[in-house]
Formats: structure tokens, sequence, C-alpha cells
């Protein structure tokens, strides 16, 4: 999206992608500014698909430190802080989706730069720091809508506030906001999501395009035996990549601190954190099917994890400092160091035999990086349209050699099918893999074999 956004010079408004879908390509879902910033710093320095990655690594980045910098202000020690965050960071799906191309990472850099300006304001009490917090979260939404629950969560327990005071004094704002800075921070963060959304919906029906897999998917639409299967596929699969197992036996350990000793201390903080586990519940079982087959929709569940160590680290300091033993703070500090390093190094180990792995396993052809100059120089330009095939991605092959067409996802699967597509104005196939069984459905419509690039045949339809 972000390529076009460069090539086609097309405004914020009227997203396209490279595969045609039912017509010219453009569809749209969530609120595309980091793809539009990204093309606009293409027509500046170039195409490099580095500035994207970088872009949203950024907005990660940002969001951790200044959460961070959140939790560093309320703490009796604040080098213990500091390890819910390196925790946080040797998950390798996180560190894959980090500076990925997907909206998740940055939606989840806007979600903790909304939630970490939400607790300096009820520190600090300035209201600028709301409306902050507020724009954040509204960015986290258009960005990634399920970012958002941690602003309802906070939006929840600042209303109870108001009606049971709190007594936290690392929190001494906690209920005391005027309702028309609650509402206008509610306004601030819905508004633009539901404007846009309503938007985005009526341009992709009068566009006849669609956007890939971002639907709910409720557990309930789903039989018995799907969800036991979606269950297994999470435990033998994605939870061995979602954290080493050092780093699940110390989330398995600081929830049960945090249910021994959180509400004890009746902290502001333990109970956002509560609202936030049944945010994460929510979420989990109105996407639970998506879960079997998509790792990135993990990400949204591991705010939940973070929140829970750093409510356990500000628990432990609290308990440390009020024992008074220097001994004790430094046998602390060095068996949390001692697990950062082996997560750490767990983490690196896990991603390279995950991640990496994968991606090496099940890249695609690799002929198809160079094919775009090979395809300018037998003619074909960037105004053709060309089929895919056997690519069943969205737009992967599409966006490699920057054509603009069909891939088999969008329903090529007979003679028929390619007729269609050849109306709507194809005119070459790619095939990336010659050796593929429904390559004899297209030989009535091949008229010409252009050449072949590596072990890709191109060819002549019509």
């Amino acid at each position: 999206m972000a390529l076009l956004f460069h090539q086609d010079g097309n405004p914020i408004w009227e997203p396209a992608i490279h595969n045609q879908l039912n017509g010219e390509g453009k569809a749209g879902g969530e609120f595309p500014i980091t793809y539009y910033i990204a093309g606009k710093l293409y027509s500046l320095f170039g195409f490099h698909e580095s500035i994207l990655r970088s872009l949203h690594l950024l907005i990660l980045l940002t969001g951790v430190f200044v959460l961070l910098h959140a939790t560093l202000q309320t703490s009796s020690i604040p080098i213990i802080s500091v390890f819910p965050f390196i925790f946080f960071f040797n998950s390798p799906t996180l560190l894959f989706y980090a500076d990925n191309f997907l909206p998740d990472g940055p939606g989840l850099g806007f979600s903790l730069m909304g939630l970490a300006l939400s607790l300096l304001y009820f520190q600090q009490g300035k209201r600028v720091t709301w409306y902050l917090a507020a724009t954040a979260f509204s960015l986290s939404m258009l960005v990634k809508i399920s970012m958002v629950f941690p602003f309802i969560a906070i939006v929840i327990l600042e209303g109870c506030y108001h009606f049971w005071p709190s007594t936290d004094e690392r929190y001494p704002h906690w209920g005391k906001s005027r309702w028309s800075l609650i509402l206008a921070g509610i306004v601030i963060v819905f508004i633009p999501s539901i404007i846009w959304y309503v938007y985005i919906q009526g341009y992709n029906e009068a566009n006849h395009g669609l956007y890939f897999l971002t639907a709910a998917t409720p557990f309930w639409n789903d039989p018995p035996e799907q969800l036991w299967q979606t269950w297994i596929g999470f435990r033998t699969y994605w939870l061995p990549v979602l954290w080493p197992k050092i780093n699940q036996y110390i989330l398995i350990g600081s929830i049960m601190f945090f249910i021994a000793f959180s509400f004890r201390k009746k902290q502001s903080l333990s109970l956002l954190v509560t609202l936030l586990a049944l945010g994460s519940l929510a979420y989990a079982l109105l996407f639970f099917h998506q879960f079997q087959h998509h790792d990135y929709y993990y990400l949204t569940l591991m705010i939940l994890p973070l929140m829970i160590t750093v409510s356990v680290t500000q628990l432990l300091a609290e308990i440390l400092t009020r024992a008074s033993m220097q001994q004790l703070k430094l046998g602390a500090v060095l068996v949390l160091s001692i697990l950062s390093l082996r997560s750490s190094q767990a983490s690196i180990y896990l991603f390279k035999d995950s991640y990496l792995r994968w991606f090496e396993v099940h890249t695609f052809n690799a002929s198809l990086n160079d094919l775009e100059p090979w395809l300018e120089d037998h003619g074909i330009s960037k105004s053709d349209k060309v089929i895919c095939l056997p690519d069943m991605s969205p737009n992967q092959s599409l966006y490699l050699m920057n054509r603009k067409g069909w891939t088999g996802l969008t329903g090529l699967y007979d003679s028929q099918d390619v007729e269609s597509v050849i109306h709507l104005g194809a005119k070459y196939a790619i095939i990336t893999d010659t050796t593929f069984a429904g390559l004899t459905f297209l030989q009535y419509h091949i008229t010409d074999t252009i050449g072949y690039h590596g072990n890709i045949g191109v060819y002549k339809i019509d």
C-alpha cells in the first residue's frame, strides 16, 4: 500500500493494493497513516523497504520507552522497573513483527503510548497529558482497532473511582477528572475511527473491493472440533514462539504473585490490570478463530503480560523498600538480571529457529525479487495487469514484482475464473511454479510465451 501511495500519488482517503480484486484494487481497512507517510518518504528518498519498517519500529519503541518512563516515576527501586520491558521484548513473535509491514506493531506502539500518557496524567493531573493520551489511543484504534481496549479499561476505572475514591498515593488524580474531560477523551478516541470505518466500508463497496482478515471471528461461530483444533494449534505451534519457556514460567510466577499481593495494597494499577485481563479475554473470544493461523493477532494480547509484570515489579519494589535491607534489593536485582539474560538467550535462539528458519523455508520464489526489471525489458509495463499463480496470498508476489493484478486468493480456480479477470484487464500470466498442476486450465488462454526468468514462466493471455 505504501508503494502505491508513492507511485500512484493517491490521497490518504483513497488506499489501494496491488491485488485488483473485482475492480481497480481500491480497497482499505485500517487507517493507512503509516503507509501514507512511508509513501511520501519514498518520494523524497527513493523506495526502500527499510523506511516503512523503521517507521513501524520507531512507533513501537516510542510507546515502550514512554511507558517505561511512566513506570519509573512511581517505582521506589527504578532499576527493577526495567526488567518487565526486557521480558516483553524477549518474544520471538514481537521481534518479528516489531519492524514488519503489518499495522499491528505501530498499533501496539500507539496503544502503549496512550496507556503511558494516561498513567502520567493520573500521576500529575495535567490536562494536556490526557489529551495527548486520547490522541495516541485514537491513532491506535485507527491503525489497529483492537488496540483500543486499554483506553476502555482506563475510562471504566476512572468512572468507578468517581463513586469509590482511590487511596493510591502514586496516582492521586484517579477519580478527580471532570466528566467533561473524560467525555472529550472518548470523543477524541472514538469519533475519528467511527468516521473512518464507516467511510472505508462505503469506499470498498463502491469500488467492489475488500480488505483481508479484518472481520471478527467469534468462538461461538465455530463447532467444538474447530475450537479444539485452534486451542491445540496455540499450545503446540504458537505458544512456544510467543514466549520462551522461561518467560512462560516468569509469567505464571508473576500472575501468582499478583493474585497473592496486589489487592492487599489497594493499588489502582492492580485494578487496571484486572480490567485489561477482562478486555484481553473479550478480544480473544471475538477473534478466537484467527489464532489458529495468524500469529500477529497475539500482539494485542501482549499488553496484558507486560502490565502484569510491571505491576508485580512495583509491588516487589515496595516490599523490598519497606524491608530496608540492601542485601535483599541487590539479591532481587541479581536474580532478575540472571532471568533476563537467560530469557534473552532463549528468545534469540527461538527467533533463529522459528521465524528466520520459516522465512527461509517458505520464502517466495527468489526470482520474484528481480523480476520487475526483467518484465520492463520484455515490454511488460507497470500498467499491464497480470495474474500470478499459484500464489494464495493477497499481494505478496504482486508486490515483489511491482505489478497490479490478481492472485489465486482472488478465486482463480478454472478457465471461467481466468476469463473474468481477462475481462477486467489481465494481459499476462506469471507462473511461479511451472510444475503447478492447475496450469492446465490456463492453456486455453495462453497465446504466446514471453519467456522464463529463473523458474518463473511469463505468458501472454487472451
